[in-house]
């Protein structure tokens, strides 16, 4: 039997997303939740309860208690991680970047006007000439690709 071709592979994903959504009459559910669960006072534990904050050393295994305190020290904070993942994309780009044409576009404005109270200007100004200003527009665009052939950049 032959295999589904690649052509349909973007029908199947259209197909599959579709089949995902949400219809037009959802609305989030409401959970309300009892106040004294969400007071500080509640957290806290009576004194004859098991302290559940270090519930692996019942199992009295060093290497989960080695690997959990690990993980207490190389935990990192949200804000971090999220960072590390924008970081991880932003390599990804660049690393996959190869792939396509670079493209550069420049563009660049000068305007530049000789004073009438310097020295050229008062030379140009005594023989009855005007002083204009000079503009100068500076445009270019470049592009480069390199043809994969040996798989070199993949």
């Amino acid at each position: 039997m032959r295999a589904p071709s690649r052509r349909f592979a973007p029908l199947l994903a259209l197909v599959a997303g579709a089949a995902c959504a949400v219809g037009p009459d959802y609305e989030t559910p409401v959970t309300p939740v009892a106040d004294e669960w969400q007071s500080a006072v509640a957290m806290e534990m009576a004194p004859d309860e098991p302290d559940i904050v270090v519930w692996w050393e019942q199992f009295d295994d060093p290497l989960l208690t080695d690997l959990v305190r690990r993980a207490e020290l190389q935990n990192l904070s949200l804000r971090i991680a999220v960072a590390r993942v924008a970081e991880a994309r932003a390599t990804r780009g660049i690393a996959k970047g190869d792939l396509y044409p670079d493209l550069v576009l420049t563009g660049a404005y000068s305007y530049a006007k000789i004073s009438e109270n310097s020295p050229t200007g008062q030379i140009i100004t005594g023989s009855g000439a005007e002083i204009e200003p000079q503009e100068q527009w500076e445009t270019s665009a470049s592009s480069f690709w390199e043809i994969d052939l040996f798989g070199r950049v993949r």
